[in-house]
């Protein structure tokens, strides 16, 4: 059901009508919804490639703020443009 947009919408995708009318919720969960395995396993593979250097790089506690900073900042970006 991952192609289904009504299930894509209970399960928290970005829509800017919903995000408009307060869910702005929408902004931060789309981050951790993967539409189909290849989705999936591309950015787990990314993760797996990249992460490790990263979290060297800026420890673990700036990692996953600049994860989490890089997701909502991709989702508010979409949303005002």
């Amino acid at each position: 059901g991952a192609a289904d947009p009504d299930v894509l919408r209970f399960y928290g995708a970005a829509q800017n009508d919903l995000i408009r009318g307060g869910e702005w919720w929408r902004l931060i969960v789309p981050m951790f919804l993967h539409v189909g395995g290849i989705h999936l396993a591309f950015n787990m593979y990314a993760l797996w490639i990249l992460g490790p250097q990263l979290e060297v790089i800026y420890g673990s506690a700036r990692y996953v703020i600049l994860y989490l900073a890089s997701g909502i900042g991709g989702f508010v970006a979409s949303y005002l443009f």
